[in-house]
Parts: structure tokens; sequence; C-alpha cells
């Protein structure tokens, strides 16, 4: 018999996974194991291996004997997690924990390849993620910060910055393993500002009429009351005001004048562009105008072109080309080189090349140009240019020479708002929707890199889940998917249901209730493979809830709601008459019912909804969900933060201050007496492990409303939010 007896274990274990158990005792001769693990599973091995039945904290004990009535005991506290179904996901936590994505995602903004393996993307919430297998696989980057991210610029493989909102200015030097933030002296009401890192020390930030000069990585900053046109490579700042062209070596200090547009007695106001290909080739494009007595307004189109920094300028008179209608009606320049003097540009829709630097055009071939509007030209990398016509869109290695149509994405044909060149055959691609996808065949084929492919609607989708695997989740847009691994994957049902404010509760793997974009309410028996429609003679339905298989309500017309409720499982249904106001009824029990909503109505029913009596909730705000933790204590969230409890059944209710800055909450959750869930506006999710004594905030990873959450047992659970965010967590949050 040992002088002390340890249990040898873990202090985690999953209930996907057996957990395996020693102690100090384990290999003495002559002794007896009695171990219980918590959850009323035993065992007499010495070295058990046990697998927990559900997720939650348990204690396990453990008691050796030996052959004269000796004994020695030891205890050992294991929390068994349920992590199955997000691993591998995008999660607010290390090592798969807290909140995770399972659908949607916070909206990519911005994305860098910085070679072929190594790339970064940014967006909303905070989110930095790192690639290192070409964008197949992505870890999360601790930014430190919730503020929306917009934009990037990595210098190499292991410096870079960058930018969101309202001014936050993010640097690393370590490849993102940490990140350090700049106190950028940019006001809160800042619009969206152009980054532009020269190198790891000289940093430019562009709003629309000015910009601020750093020259140690954003510790310092100075104001220059001048927007710069372009900037050189090295920092030279080029500037364009009323017909006059500045340069300033100084990253924008001390500018000197170095062009004034001029050309016979035509009138340059402004340059339409100023290009600058490096710190010697710079290219100005501008629109001037006349005017003859007799032919009125004329306009012409002239380019002004430096190989030497600027100290001399060639003028070029474009010919070629139609001269111009209106002042905006200029060439608009894509590409120019150095070596060739090749020139891509644009002019009223059809695009045009030079190869003579400037002097004589032609339109590129005639299959790709129809239209004087609906078109875009690009340059590309290299001699790489691409072609937008109508949703068609072409591409070209060289310079206009052959072009080849370019595919969509699958499923749909997206607006394709940015298109890189990573190289040859390579493109990323980023679309309207927040969506990046990745071509290795020169834009035949697309592979998904980030963004959520399913519905960005403001409105939430519906998810409900009949046991810890099994679950149904139907978007906004109207397509159903189910999982039986928890969510970790989903397969496609239906995707012919009308678009809208959504529904679904799932009681059990056969049994479904569901409300569509088209109001009907409709039920199936068969794990939602079929439907039937219930109360054909109305369409207007926008919510529905079962307390058990029996007992249920369902909500019409929220502009003027009308209820009824069932206490058959849905065969029967009748009207109810309920105080003005509500929004929502929790039924308890088959008598016992709550109605609640606007003004902080609060009324129960102890005959079914048959009369009300009002409690005083201490609130005028609306109030949204109601549940009991147990036969006595029941908990009311609504607007503004507000949390009540009520200890004596609900008859009396008192207002909890969790904290003076919460906003709006949704929905409540208590999974026993111990412990509860709240979400709401702005990605909020406090829980709570001692019966709502404490209440403690955890990470979403998202600012969205959040509607819905519900959990399948102390450490799996799921919320839903606007535009279709599903989390999940394994964790139970933490």
């Amino acid at each position: 018999m040992p002088a002390t007896l340890q249990i040898q274990a873990a202090a985690t274990a999953d209930v996907a996974a057996p957990a395996q158990f020693g102690s100090t005792a384990a290999e003495l001769a002559g002794l007896s194991f009695a171990w219980s693990f918590g959850d009323g599973g035993v065992s007499q091995a010495p070295k058990p291996s046990y697998r927990f039945a559900r997720a939650g904290d348990y204690v396990v004990r453990l008691r050796v004997s030996n052959e004269y009535g000796e004994s020695r005991e030891a205890s050992w506290p294991v929390s068994v997690q349920h992590q199955a179904p997000v691993l591998g996901l995008d999660c607010s936590g290390p090592g798969s924990s807290a909140w995770c994505w399972q659908a949607g995602g916070n909206a990519a903004q911005a994305m860098q390849f910085v070679d072929a393996q190594t790339a970064w993307r940014v967006g909303d919430a905070g989110d930095i993620f790192k690639s290192v297998d070409g964008g197949l696989s992505w870890t999360r980057q601790p930014s430190g910060v919730d503020a929306d991210l917009y934009a990037l610029q990595f210098l190499d493989t292991q410096q870079g910055f960058v930018l969101g909102q309202p001014g936050t200015l993010l640097w690393t030097a370590d490849g993102g393993s940490s990140w350090q933030r700049r106190a950028a002296p940019l006001p809160q009401e800042n619009p969206q500002l152009v980054l532009r890192a020269l190198d790891a020390q000289r940093l430019l930030l562009l709003d629309r009429y000015s910009f601020w000069v750093s020259e140690n990585a954003g510790l310092d900053w100075q104001r220059v009351e001048r927007r710069p046109d372009a900037v050189g490579p090295a920092g030279t700042v080029w500037t364009e005001e009323h017909g006059r062209v500045y340069r300033a070596r100084s990253l924008g200090r001390q500018p000197e004048l170095v062009l004034t547009l001029a050309h016979e007695d035509y009138m340059f106001q402004y340059a339409a562009q100023l290009l600058v290909l490096d710190e010697q080739q710079i290219l100005v494009n501008a629109v001037g105008e006349r005017y003859d007595i007799n032919q009125g307004w004329m306009r012409k189109n002239m380019l002004w072109r430096s190989r030497d920094g600027g100290q001399s300028w060639q003028k070029i008179v474009p010919s070629g080309i139609v001269s111009p209608a209106w002042l905006w009606e200029w060439l608009k320049f894509e590409r120019f080189s150095a070596s060739d003097d090749v020139m891509i540009a644009s002019h009223n829709g059809t695009p045009y090349i030079s190869r003579d630097g400037g002097a004589r055009w032609a339109a590129m071939r005639d299959e790709i140009s129809c239209c004087r509007y609906g078109e875009d030209l690009l340059a590309l990398q290299g001699q790489g240019l691409l072609f937008r016509r109508f949703g068609e869109v072409w591409l070209s290695p060289d310079w206009g020479v052959s072009w080849q149509a370019a595919q969509h994405p699958p499923g749909r044909k997206v607006a394709w708002l940015e298109l890189q060149s990573l190289g040859p055959q390579r493109y990323l691609l980023r679309d309207n929707d927040g969506q990046f996808f990745l071509s290795s065949d020169g834009a035949q084929s697309w592979q998904r890199l980030a963004g959520s492919a399913s519905d960005r609607s403001e409105a939430a989708p519906a998810l409900s889940f009949a046991d810890a695997q099994h679950g149904l989740r139907l978007s906004a847009g109207g397509e159903l998917w189910a999982t039986g691994d928890g969510g970790r994957t989903w397969q496609l049902r239906r995707s012919d249901l009308t678009a809208g404010t959504v529904q679904l509760q799932m009681l059990s793997t056969a049994a479904v209730w569901m409300i569509a974009g088209d109001g009907k309410l409709q039920r199936s028996a068969d794990g939602g493979a079929s439907w039937a429609q219930m109360l054909s003679a109305s369409s207007d339905w926008v919510r529905v809830e079962f307390a058990d298989s029996q007992l249920g309500w369902a909500m019409a017309a929220p502009l003027r709601p009308r209820f009824v409720a069932t206490q058959d499982g849905g065969a029967n249904w009748s009207a109810l008459a309920v105080p003005a106001g509500t929004q929502a009824l929790r039924q308890l029990d088959a008598l016992h019912w709550w109605a609640l909503g606007e003004g902080g109505l609060l009324a129960e029913s102890l005959d079914a909804g048959k009369t009300w009596t009002r409690r005083s909730s201490g609130t005028a705000e609306c109030l949204h969900q109601l549940v009991a933790s147990d036969a006595q204590t029941l908990w009311a969230v609504g607007d503004a933060g507000v949390v009540l409890k009520s200890d004596d059944g609900g008859r009396q209710w008192r207002k909890l201050s969790l904290s003076t800055d919460l906003p709006a909450l949704r929905d409540i959750f208590f999974l026993d007496a111990q412990q509860g869930w709240i979400v709401g506006a702005r990605g909020t999710v406090l829980a709570t492990r001692d019966g709502g004594k404490s209440w403690v905030a955890q990470r979403s990873g998202t600012r969205q409303l959040l509607g819905s959450i519900r959990f399948a047992d102390a450490r799996l659970g799921w919320i839903t939010g606007t535009m279709g965010t599903v989390l999940a967590t394994g964790t139970g949050g933490k």
C-alpha cells in the first residue's frame, strides 16, 4: 500500500475518445481498485480506459484496498469537452475552444499572398488569419482587437501592417505570431483610409484630402495637407492641382512644381490621371478644352511623359482615338511599360493599346468590345489584362494579343470586385459578397478560400438540433441543410424554399416544425424529407415554438399579431387572447404560461391562456425571452441589456445590474439550475455556472446580432445570428 495515493490522468477529456486513468498504486501487487467516474460509471481495473457519455465537469474517485483491510482514497477533477463537431473550424479561442463558425463567418475584407504558399487575410471583428499552404487552411492570429480590419500590406513573410476602423493600425515583425498596436492619430469618424507601406519604417495613410506620414513604423505621425495622386516606390509623392504637377521627394513635404499642363490654346484645369511606374517613369494624362466660335467647345486628350523623374517631359498627342465629347470621357490608363513603350487604356468602354509610347492607338479585338457602358479594363501583373462586360470576363496574358473567356466560380455568376494576378495562370478573386477564390489554371476553375458561401441576409438563419448529432439549418435564403455530426458538415436538403424570415424547431430526429419565407406553417414527420402545411388558410406565420412534443404556440402577422396554441402536437389549434403588446409566449407546462413583449410586458396565465395576470417587470424595455432554470426561478431578457429574475415563480421580479453598457439581449437558455447563457446584439455572449450569481462575458468572435442559443450538453452548443451566422462550441463557450 503506498503511503499516499494520487490519480494520474489528464485534467481534460472529450466524449469522442476514452480517457486513460492510472495511479501511484497501479503497478503494485495484491491491491484491489474501485473507480467511480462521477457519471455513474465504475471500474475495478488498475489502469482503466473510460469514455464519458456526456460532457461536463466530473470528480473521479479511486479507493485502493489490500488484503489486510487497509485502504487509501484519492480524487481528480476532469473537465469533459465535446469538441468533435468543431475541430478544425475557425474558433475565437485556441485549440478549437470558445465559439467557432459552423456557417457564415465574419466578412473577409482583404487578402494578400506574399509568395505561393504564404497568405494573410483580414476581416470584421478583428479577424486576422494566416495560411502557409497556399490558402487551403487558415490559422487565426491573435490581433488583440475587435475592430473591423479592412486593409493589409506585408513587406515579406515576417513584416506587415494591418489597418482597420476606427483608426486601428497593427504591426507585426514575426510573421503574425504577435501584433503591436500603433496609435494612428486619426479621428474616430474618419472614413476608410488607404495604407501604403514603403518599407518597415516609412508609412503613408491617405484620406480624401490629405495624408499622414510616419518614418518610425507608425509610432509618430505628421500630417501633410495635400493628398497625393501617386507615390513612387522610394517615397516620392506626386500631386496635381489646377493643371500643375508637383513633386515632393521627402514623403510629400516641400513640394516643387515640375510641370504645367499646356498645349496650344487648350485649358487644362486638372489631370485626369497621374501614373508612376517607378521613380523615373511618370505619365500624366489630361483633357484640355477650348471654345471655338464656330464649333463650340472642343476637347483634346493629351499625355506628358517623363523618363528622368520629372526633370524633363515629352508631350504626346494621341491619335487613333475619337476626341472626347465631355471632360470625363478621357483616356483611362491602366498600364504603361518602360522597356517597349506599350500603353494600355480604355476609352468609352473600348480597350486600346499603343506600342509607340502613346502616339498611335488601336482598339483591341472586336469580339470583346460591344458597348459604351458596363465595361471595365484592368491591368494585371506583367502583361496580363482583364476585360469585363456585363457579367462576362475575358483575360489576356500578352497585352491583348490573345484573349480567353474566364469561368465564374461554381454556383452562380459573381461580381468580380477585384482580381489579382499571383503569377502565371494564378489569380485571386474577390467578389461583392466578400468571398475570395483562387485559380491555378488561368481562371478556368476556382477554389473558395474565405468568405461565406451561405446567405448573407440581415435575417438570421434558423437552427435546431434533436440531439448532439442530428440537426437542421434553414437559411434566410431558403436553403434547408442537414447534419448528422453535430454541425461539422452539412448536406443540402432543399433549395427551393422562399427566402425571408425563417423559423425551425426539431422535437426529435423525425418531428420538425418550420416556417419559411412564404409564411406557411409546415410540419415534417420524417426529419425534413417531406412536409405538410398546417393551418392552410393562413400564410403569414412568423414564429412557432414547442415546449414538448404536444405543447406549442405560433404567432402570425407581427404588425397586428395573433396567437394560436396546440396541446395535441399540432393536430388542433385554438386562438388565444393575449395582452396587448405580446411578442412571445413561454409555456412552462400544460397550464402555466407567460406572455412577454413591448413596454416590459410580463403576464402570467395559470389556465392555458384563458385568463392573464400582469406582473410588474420594473422596466419599459421590450422583453424577448423568458425561461425557468428551476421550479421557482425564472429569467427574462430584453432590450437595453435588461436581465430580470424572479425567485418566487414569477410573482415578483427584480432587475439585475450585470453591466452598464450591455446591448439588446435576445435569448436566454439554462441547461440546468446552474448553467446558463445569454446572447444579444454586438456579438454578446454571457455565461453563468453558479445559477446566475455571476455572469462572465465569452468571446464570440463576431459583432453580429445573436438571436438564439441552445445547448445539447454542458459543452456542446449553438448560436444563430444575422448575416448567416452559425456558431458552435465544444467547450461551453470557454
